[in-house]
């Protein structure tokens, strides 16, 4: 008689060595975000953090590093949770989340996407806020996926957009041109909360995911990006939308 191998456990639990290995990083970036001039609006701040329920946080792939940053202070009665690859190379920043606290589930939306929804919803509906970089991981990117609509769509939960410009920072050479804010340099940072509601259509479902879409756009600036043309939605960073 054959048994069915049991779940593995919902959260990621990196060896201890590959901990040993990423802590003098976390110490290095919590050095790096003090030395950053941060320009926030303390009333954004304050709805972001007041409201009493768990929500969904989202901001764009090349925004991480901000938000990691971030993430200290934007103390909530939730703790957080987020979703990385399940590839051997998304096992390094899996462990990076752990060790600024935020519990991760392995997933994406390219590999074990649907099983790694289903646990986040679940984990969310439990009363931890969700953690989504919705452009990621491959892009295009400023292209929102339907990750945050499906998730604020089922649990009717509000969602917390995070945006910045920043005043210098560093681009890698990738997809999305990732952020690296030059130390000492000013960011300023945006947030939005949206309300939530459920969606009870796949309609209803798309009309929220191009609404939060725009006003993501809206709140990030890219100097590298080109204005979208007025009537398209809004906001730097446009890209058509995949067939």
């Amino acid at each position: 008689m054959t048994h069915d191998s049991p779940d593995p456990p919902p959260f990621y639990r990196p060896e201890w060595w590959r901990r040993a290995l990423v802590w003098p990083l976390v110490l290095l970036l919590r050095l790096w975000g003090l030395t950053l001039r941060l320009d926030l609006d303390p009333e954004e701040w304050r709805r972001a953090r007041a409201v009493p329920e768990p929500v969904v946080i989202c901001f764009w792939h090349n925004h991480i590093l901000l938000a990691a940053f971030l993430f200290r202070r934007f103390r909530r009665p939730y703790p957080m949770a987020a979703v990385a690859s399940p590839s051997r190379d998304g096992a390094w920043p899996a462990t990076l989340f752990t060790l600024f606290g935020v519990r991760v589930l392995r997933g994406s939306s390219h590999n074990r996407g649907a099983r790694a929804a289903r646990e986040m919803l679940g984990v969310h509906r439990g009363g931890l806020d969700l953690c989504l970089t919705p452009d990621g991981s491959r892009g295009p990117r400023y292209r929102l996926r339907r990750g945050p609509a499906f998730f604020a769509g089922r649990a009717g939960s509000p969602v917390v957009l995070l945006g910045a410009s920043f005043g210098k920072a560093w681009r890698l050479n990738t997809w999305d041109r990732f952020f690296l804010p030059v130390p000492f340099s000013r960011v300023r940072v945006r947030l939005r909360v949206v309300p939530g509601s459920p969606a009870h259509t796949r309609e209803e479902e798309e009309a929220r995911r191009a609404s939060l879409q725009g006003q993501l756009r809206a709140i990030s600036e890219d100097p590298e990006e080109e204005p979208e043309p007025a009537g398209n939605g809004g906001g730097p960073g446009s890209s058509p939308s995949p067939g």
